[in-house]
Parts: structure tokens; sequence; C-alpha cells
């Protein structure tokens, strides 16, 4: 299974939030997101032998109130 972990970049009306997906059985998974907000994104996979490391994060920014994650 696969954790997301996304915080929202500060902007000076909201503080940034952190949250964890966590339990994602495949390589995609809808997570609901605000729109014409911006998050920095990492992944880590787990399976019997422990968590992976973190992926690298990414930066993404929603146009609308839908986010694939697999693209």
């Amino acid at each position: 299974s696969y954790t997301v972990e996304l915080t929202q970049v500060e902007t000076p009306e909201a503080s940034g939030v952190t949250e964890s997906v966590v339990g994602i059985p495949a390589c995609e998974s809808l997570v609901q997101l605000q729109r014409r907000q911006s998050y920095t994104m990492s992944v880590r996979a787990h399976n019997m032998g422990g968590p992976s490391a973190r992926s690298d994060p990414v930066t993404v920014h929603t146009t609308g109130s839908r986010f694939p994650l697999n693209q």
C-alpha cells in the first residue's frame, strides 16, 4: 500500500495544513484538494519490510477539484 503526504503551501490568508492519506491499495487514488491552491506532495510505499523512504517532493497547483495522482 501507499501513503501520500501533502502540505498546503502557505498563503497570507491560510496556514499550511499537513495531511497523510494512508493505506492506498493501488497506484492511483482520488484525494480531495481545495481549488486554486498549491500543495507539496510525497509518497511512501509500505510492505512487510516496513515503509520506504519518502519520495522527492513535488509541488502541484490545482485548477479544479480533481487531481489524478498518476499523471
